[in-house]
């Protein structure tokens, strides 16, 4: 389901054309739209964040999601939506 999701992120695609592979499209979404909702995303970028500044990395609060660079698919917008709501 993982994977199908972000396949879906990577590929700007449409639900409707997401490989078999990654199990039935209705179920997948489901769980992409779960997750948006109930914040698993935006907690599991924070963890990442985290642990990419305990390691010398770039500072959580001097990044940013900028969609310019990603897909124009609706997963995509979703979760810059969620980015930006949460920064």
């Amino acid at each position: 389901m993982v994977q199908g999701i972000f396949w879906i992120l990577d590929n700007g695609a449409k639900w409707k054309d997401l490989p078999t592979e990654f199990g039935p499209k209705s179920t997948v979404h489901d769980r992409f739209h779960g997750g948006a909702e109930g914040g698993v995303f935006e907690r599991v970028m924070r963890r990442a964040g985290r642990r990419v500044e305990q390691r010398g990395g770039f500072k959580l609060y001097e990044s940013f999601v900028d969609a310019t660079f990603a897909g124009r698919g609706k997963a995509v917008t979703a979760l810059a939506s969620l980015a930006s709501a949460g920064a």
